[in-house]
């Protein structure tokens, strides 16, 4: 006969058939500094990156706060305080990944600020097109030496 050990997870033991408590290991069953079990954060983590949506909007679907999930998903399942690029983000960015042969420059106001785009034209304006964006039309500096160099 084969003994049944069944998992309370909750306080993370195992309970044996006569009923003796067994500890788990400590292994982590939720994500880094949030509430949300692995599996859950990857897949509010797939979903929110793959949709232009808020997190805030999620709450509806999933039954859970969306100010907790905004604040969970910006500190700690986004991986925005890792970026490399979040220091100048503000006035300029880059994404090298997406530089090809046939580039366009344009000039868009959004919300009363000039922005300059440099795209590939591969791309048709879909997902991984945009290569770099600079607030104003300033073309000296580090983002177009970088992009120069790669236009060559």
């Amino acid at each position: 006969m084969i003994a049944r050990w069944y998992c309370n997870v909750r306080r993370r033991r195992w309970i044996t058939p006569d009923g003796h408590n067994k500890a788990l290991d400590r292994c982590s069953l939720v994500a880094d500094g949030t509430s949300y079990s692995k599996e859950f954060a990857d897949v509010l983590k797939k979903y929110l990156d793959t949709f232009p949506i808020p997190a805030r909007s999620m709450e509806r679907y999933f039954k859970i706060n969306g100010r907790t999930l905004e604040k969970n998903y910006k500190n700690h399942l986004s991986g925005f305080h890792d970026w490399n690029q979040k220091d100048h983000a503000s006035e300029w960015m880059l994404l090298e990944k997406n530089i090809g042969e046939n580039l366009s420059l344009d000039e868009t106001m959004l919300c009363r600020d000039l922005i300059t785009f440099l795209s590939n034209m591969d791309g048709h304006g879909k997902k991984g097109s945009i290569i770099a964006a600079v607030c104003g039309t300033k073309s000296e500096g580090y983002l177009w030496n970088s992009a120069r160099k790669y236009m060559r």
